[in-house]
């Protein structure tokens, strides 16, 4: 019988002879140590890079947020007389519950909850003048806002609410100066309405701001792409010889502030979130990045009665 001879050989050879068998090497201590230091040089290059990119996002989410809340400014325009935009205080929340402005309320924001407010302090935003057009409560915050306030702020306790409700503020200044030249009063000092609790941006006109409070200043270009409409505000109590100057702040108190304060620790500064920066947003709709530590110095250095406000020439760092 004839029998293949592969078949034969297989039988005659001893067992495991005629096969290759290949066995994986295991990698080395070395080269593991090798691969993991590589990778983690790499880490250590990507990061920073990340880290950048992760921070102009953030930036770029919060100009867009003062963008929307400039729509609703217009869209509020566009339906009032004189093309004026909202009240300096009521763009927010309708007042309830807070000494300033002295105006306590506005009666008709009042009303949509048929005189009864929230106890949770984020809503309150919607009987601000400018929910109907956003319909959305993280318009009002920086992305990377902690969202915890301090002393007398919003959202703080008490009558003030439980709960943060805003990143953002209402520059006073303009309507102050414009109602200064009408009749001399202060808005936030009277109980009355006045024409310049809402300002129509084609009032804001160059020469519009000159004032004792800065005498430094001898022209002010304070037209609309000049003229600040609101900021980031700083967002807690900082040491007064700390890199910022954020003395004895209750930051986010009530959405509006005075740059003229700012020496007197009354004024509300500007946030630091974005290493060490914070979103301005001008009245003509454009939003800009200012630098905190020189807007928080203020009257040292007249950088943000410039940037502000157009007071003149914008001084050396």
């Amino acid at each position: 019988m004839w029998v293949p001879f592969h078949v034969v050989a297989k039988r005659l050879l001893p067992a495991g002879m005629g096969t290759c068998v290949r066995h994986p090497q295991a990698f080395t201590l070395l080269e593991v140590l090798v691969v993991v230091a590589i990778i983690s040089l790499l880490i250590s290059i990507m990061l920073p890079s990340l880290q950048r990119a992760r921070d102009q996002s953030n930036i770029l989410v919060c100009k867009t947020r003062l963008a929307q809340l400039y729509n609703g400014h217009c869209f509020y325009a566009q339906e009032a007389r004189n093309g004026v935009f909202p009240h300096w205080s009521w763009w927010l929340y309708d007042g309830v519950n807070h000494s300033k402005p002295k105006i306590k309320y506005n009666p008709a924001l009042y009303a949509v909850s048929g005189g009864v407010r929230f106890s949770d302090s984020r809503r309150w935003v919607e009987y601000g003048d400018l929910y109907r057009y956003l319909k959305n409560r993280e318009t009002y915050f920086c992305p990377i806002d902690d969202r915890i306030r301090r002393g007398s702020a919003i959202g703080s306790g008490g009558i003030y609410g439980n709960h943060a409700i805003h990143s953002y503020v209402r520059l006073m200044d303009p309507h102050d100066y414009l109602q200064e030249k009408i009749d001399g009063k202060h808005v936030a000092d009277t109980d009355q309405l006045l024409s310049c609790d809402f300002v129509n941006p084609d009032n804001l006109k160059a020469g519009a701001f000159k004032s004792a409070a800065f005498p430094r200043v001898s022209q002010f270009m304070s037209t609309p792409n000049r003229v600040v409409l609101m900021y980031e505000e700083y967002q807690g109590f900082g040491d007064r010889n700390s890199e910022y100057y954020l003395a004895n702040s209750n930051a986010l108190n009530d959405g509006h502030s005075y740059l003229r304060n700012i020496s007197s620790n009354s004024g509300d500064r500007l946030s630091t979130r974005h290493l060490g920066k914070g979103n301005i947003l001008f009245w003509d709709g454009h939003a800009d990045i200012a630098e905190a530590k020189r807007w928080n110095r203020y009257p040292n250095d007249m950088y943000p009665v410039n940037l502000a406000l157009g007071g003149g020439y914008l001084p050396k760092h």
